[in-house]
């Protein structure tokens, strides 16, 4: 994504009319970042929570920017999906885990009832 700063490929490049002493540089995620990000979603590295909200950041600012390159909007947009799939998975797992654990409340408490009503 070339920028008004000149950058591209997510590397460091002075920004036009910087001014001052010396340039500042901006940084922008370039295909290859943004495909990296969609691999480690996809391969479930592990991530600190901070790693991860800096990289759903970045990932939004790659889908909100209209000078993204087609194939980095569209690996930012599969890695966020795949998140979205990820976390809704887990919220599967989880509801599903509370109803196994209410039916084998249920199953005890009716075992239990029975093993009574055998006395």
């Amino acid at each position: 994504m070339s920028g008004e700063n000149g950058s591209s490929n997510g590397v460091l490049v002075p920004e036009k009319n910087a001014g001052g002493v010396g340039d500042r540089c901006a940084w922008t995620a370039g295909t290859r970042d943004v495909r990296l990000a969609e691999r480690a979603v996809r391969e479930c590295w592990l991530l600190r929570d901070d790693a991860r909200a800096a990289m759903m950041a970045r990932l939004e600012a790659v889908v909100l920017d209209p000078q993204s390159k087609p194939r980095a909007f569209y690996s930012a947009v599969k890695a966020i999906a795949g998140l979205s799939r990820i976390n809704l998975a887990a919220v599967d797992v989880a509801i599903r885990a509370l109803q196994f654990e209410d039916l084998a409340d249920r199953v005890a408490e009716l075992e239990k009832r029975v093993a009574r009503s055998n006395h």
